[in-house]
């Protein structure tokens, strides 16, 4: 038996791709499926399986609906036969209808002895609950495990929604905001997870220096320990995901 574990959230900006670097950090070995437009996850380069979905509108208007559909069979197909514990990113205003699309082949992933579980992402945004809601709901019949991860990145999440998005979860973990200096995003956004061990300090430190000024050590150690700092966290905030993903033989 092996295990698939999709992370999926249909609201946009509110931390999945972070939560799915997060659980490639915790399974360095586990190939990554990336059901999206285009290519996110450049930095972890051939773990990537990328399957480009949101067919053109006109495709879709000359083929009455045929071209929405088939769009998710490649994904699909691939997942179905991959023999190792595997991590699904799904894109923004995609999650949704590719777990119904899932959920028709449930009975098929249980005939290969594969396990799918759901890694929930909510944080403070009005439709973020509503599709975590419907998240739930679609996946509720066929997934083994469901995680809910509460990001904070745009402040406290409502109680009230989180408690009721909580509600039959395998876990609920936070992922709390982690601010760097304005100066230093440019540098560090593109990094992602993977890529911050290997950064270099004094490196950093030239590209934050001000125009004619010396390097600024100052800012890079304070970069450089608030994003080890928000590596960590999110990994513990993955951590009960990625151990089931990997504990098969506790099941």
């Amino acid at each position: 038996m092996s295990r698939i574990l999709l992370v999926a959230q249909d609201t946009s900006a509110i931390g999945k791709s972070t939560v799915t670097r997060a659980l490639a950090e915790c399974v360095p070995d586990a190939p990554i499926y990336e059901v999206e437009s285009g290519r996110h996850l450049i930095e972890l380069g051939e773990r990537v399986r990328h399957s480009p979905i949101r067919t053109q509108r006109k495709h879709l208007d000359e083929t009455g609906g045929e071209a929405a559909i088939t769009e998710y069979d490649d994904p699909l197909n691939k997942m179905l036969a991959e023999p190792l514990p595997a991590i699904v990113d799904i894109g923004a205003n995609g999650g949704v209808s590719f777990l119904e699309t899932l959920a028709q082949m449930a009975p098929a992933f249980a005939r290969k002895g594969k396990q799918l579980g759901v890694i929930v992402v909510v944080a403070r945004k009005d439709d973020a609950y509503a599709t975590g809601r419907a998240i739930t709901a679609v996946t509720k019949s066929w997934a083994a495990a469901r995680f809910l991860v509460v990001n904070q990145l745009h402040g406290e999440p409502e109680a009230a929604q989180v408690k009721e998005l909580s509600k039959g979860a395998t876990a609920v973990t936070t992922l709390a905001k982690h601010s760097f200096p304005t100066r230093a995003l440019p540098v560090i956004a593109p990094l992602g997870l993977a890529l911050i061990p290997q950064l270099d300090e004094d490196a950093l430190a030239k590209h934050l220096a001000k125009d004619g000024a010396l390097p600024d050590v100052a800012m890079a150690i304070r970069t450089r320990a608030i994003l080890d700092a928000f590596r960590l966290a999110a990994m513990k905030a993955v951590e009960p995901a990625a151990r089931w993903l990997i504990d098969v033989d506790k099941a």
